[in-house]
């Protein structure tokens, strides 16, 4: 196996020019917060998202797969800010086909097989949910980077401020938290998964950070990630120097887990329509995950955004 494997890759096998990746996309960055959010099929909460987050990032890169339907280009246009700058995605992704495991043992043993024997471990397709996300954070400018901030995260106002920006960019990689809400008026948390902590998470950037999956992006990975913070398996590998980094950072404190959680995830608040556009819910094993993690667990009182309540049809009429 090549080193081609462990590094980003910046060129597109189907040969898409204009969608290759600058190789030096990370160096002469003025200090500042950068988020890539991602959208496919997002109008119910790209609103309340842009609206918590744009006080705390400098700028926000929305690369958006086009949904039939779909109203999320409008919603963020609707800002009118120049912190904004959208990218449109003409590629189907080949993760709303992924077959949904009944545990993390079975997912991991098909991960790593697609990585190291599978003929269709293609990390450089268009199609990939890794190459969009290199994509898109290729495409902004300050020191900082939150690839994964995604479209129904909904940051709490006490994060939203210049101190706690002050904080992030003092780091090299800081892993966050977030609430998994399950009743619309974010007082109730998932009994079964109560916390959010997969993502999101906010690197400087280097020649180190890029996403990597397999065959169907069941794990997308960071390659800038901490052994502690990720462990071996879930980063399949590390070369020695990235290893020595990872380290370094890690004794001098400047890759760390920010233990509060920073935001609200909506997944579980999906409505029906975004049901039926999600083509992983013809799964039933997915669909019973779910419905499972719906269920009311342990009472939240803290602060809410107002702009968390706001519907599509809000940002729609500005």
């Amino acid at each position: 196996m090549s080193f081609e494997n462990f590094r980003m890759i910046t060129e597109n096998i189907e040969g898409y020019e204009e969608f290759n990746i600058d190789r030096e996309w990370y160096k002469n960055r003025k200090k500042g917060l950068s988020a890539v959010i991602r959208c496919y099929g997002d109008e119910r909460w790209i609103g309340p998202c842009i609206e918590s987050c744009l006080p705390l990032f400098d700028e926000i890169v929305v690369v958006i797969v086009q949904v039939e339907g779909d109203r999320t280009e409008s919603i963020v246009r609707s800002f009118k800010s120049p912190k904004i700058r959208i990218y449109n995605y003409p590629f189907g992704l080949d993760q709303v086909k992924a077959p949904v495991y009944k545990n993390r043992i079975r997912r991991k043993i098909d991960a790593l097989s697609e990585l190291f024997v599978s003929p269709y471990y293609k990390r450089g397709s268009l199609h990939t949910i890794s190459y969009l996300t290199n994509f898109g954070m290729s495409k902004t400018t300050f020191s900082h980077v939150a690839p994964q901030w995604d479209a129904d995260h909904i940051l709490r106002p006490e994060f939203a401020t210049e101190d706690f920006k002050k904080f992030i960019l003092s780091k090299e990689h800081i892993r966050v938290a977030g609430y998994n809400v399950v009743t619309e008026d974010y007082k109730y948390l998932s009994e079964k998964s109560p916390i959010h902590s997969s993502h999101p998470r906010f690197y400087k950037a280097d020649q180190y950070l890029y996403f990597a999956g397999n065959k169907y992006l069941l794990d997308i990975v960071s390659y800038r990630s901490s052994m502690v913070q990720l462990k071996m398996l879930e980063n399949y590998f590390l070369f020695p120097i990235q290893q020595i980094q990872c380290m370094k950072n890690l004794l001098l404190h400047k890759d760390v887990v920010y233990e509060e959680p920073i935001y609200f995830h909506t997944k579980f608040l999906r409505s029906q329509k975004e049901i039926e556009h999600d083509t992983r819910f013809l799964n039933e094993e997915y669909h019973r995950q779910f419905k499972e993690s719906t269920k009311k667990g342990q009472r939240l009182n803290v602060n809410v955004p107002d702009s968390a309540f706001k519907t599509p049809e809000d940002y729609l009429r500005n």
